[in-house]
């Protein structure tokens, strides 16, 4: 494709846990669409410009310093790094399309929540969908799928939590033809309208089997929600209240109070959700017998020594779920 440029591009973009592989295989069925599960493809490149926010075997911090001295030295500076990035991976993005015979290129990974300037900067011509759901349903989503109980690990999603919700709403607020919002919970009560709209955004013709997902192979890929949303075969609002159940345990509604306390009424409001509403059906839950073990201070904002004690106490829990794994595998 001679004419492939970042005009083929859509990028999907979320908290994890907030649908995007339901979102992303709708739109897989269009015929026009090509997309593999998650391809992280733009955060190396990107974060290698950043002197912080990752790490290495090598020291990150003196190769971003010598990536600087490099570019530097050339007429153009940063910008012929950038034009670089974005001639690489219009190149791949455009193999992967060939390959599939498609015309367009869905990147669906939500952690470019982190590089959506950068993003919008390189492909001035890509649409970017962003899409937003109650950030109480995500805490509920991860504690069940990923924690499970081990509570030291909900710090590694940290900036899934924190960080993602106020960045999104930042790239939400953009001016610009580029970006639309698609809201969870929108998308499941009404489908075919929410696509539809969706559809029209992209200059592309809806079809009612789009929603049908369940009729069509997964994307390509080992990354993503590979298990969730097989569970049904369309968008389904089966789901829609399963966060309340965060309310039925102390530690898990000690956990969603103190995260709305931290997203606070104007930044939520500002997604589309309402403090107070969510404070209320929350505590409505009848809650059981129980105490708060791990506090959310502890995880979140815990000095040096708490810190260590919680990486220590994670180690040895993973270590067992690791052997427990293994274990049942062997008996198997």
């Amino acid at each position: 494709m001679d004419d492939f440029s970042s005009a083929n591009l859509i990028f999907l973009i979320s908290q994890p846990r907030s649908g995007s592989t339901l979102l992303q295989r709708v739109l897989a069925g269009h015929p026009s669409i090509h997309t593999t599960a998650e391809p992280w493809l733009m955060l190396h490149p990107i974060y290698a410009l950043r002197s912080e926010g990752y790490q290495a075997e090598y020291n990150a911090q003196l190769a971003q310093e010598a990536l600087v001295d490099f570019y530097s030295a050339l007429d153009g500076g940063e910008n012929i790094y950038l034009e670089a990035i974005r001639r690489m991976s219009l190149y791949l993005y455009e193999t992967a399309c060939r390959q599939a015979g498609k015309q367009l290129f869905l990147d669906k990974t939500p952690r470019y929540y982190l590089i959506v300037p950068e993003l919008v900067r390189l492909f001035p011509q890509a649409r970017f969908i962003l899409l937003l759901r109650n950030p109480l349903a995500v805490l509920e989503s991860l504690l069940r799928r990923h924690v499970q109980g081990y509570w030291p690990i909900l710090v590694h999603y940290r900036n899934d939590l924190l960080v993602a919700p106020r960045l999104l709403n930042a790239a939400s607020k953009q001016v610009d033809a580029q970006v639309t919002v698609v809201r969870y919970e929108e998308l499941v009560e009404d489908p075919q309208a929410r696509v539809t709209r969706l559809c029209s955004w992209l200059n592309l013709n809806y079809n009612p089997a789009m929603l049908n997902y369940g009729q069509r192979n997964q994307p390509v890929g080992n990354m993503g929600d590979t298990e969730s949303v097989q569970h049904y075969a369309a968008p389904t609002k089966a789901r829609l209240a399963q966060w309340r159940h965060l309310g039925r345990e102390p530690q898990t509604r000690h956990f969603a109070e103190q995260y709305l306390h931290a997203l606070g009424h104007n930044l939520l409001a500002d997604l589309g959700y309402d403090y107070a509403t969510l404070q209320a059906q929350l505590l409505a839950e009848p809650c059981g017998r129980g105490e708060v073990t791990v506090t959310w201070d502890s995880l979140f904002y815990a000095d040096d020594d708490s810190k260590k004690r919680l990486v220590y106490s994670e180690l040895a829990l993973l270590l067992y779920r690791r052997a427990a794994y293994r274990l049942r595998k062997w008996r198997e």
